[in-house]
């Protein structure tokens, strides 16, 4: 990869993969639920869903 090139889809699954174990998570994670996730926690902080 050069430097300033986007990561690919194959890549940042690893690097969630690799995050995951090194955290001693043993249920699969994705960066689908990652995403899930993230806007779940915005929902909860009353951010507005239009900006979510």
């Amino acid at each position: 990869m050069q430097h300033g090139e986007p990561y690919s889809d194959r890549s940042l699954q690893q690097v969630v993969k690799q995050a995951a174990a090194r955290a001693s998570i043993r249920r699969p994670v994705t960066l689908h639920m990652l995403r899930h996730s993230y806007a779940t926690h915005l929902l909860e902080a009353d951010i507005d869903i239009r900006l979510i």
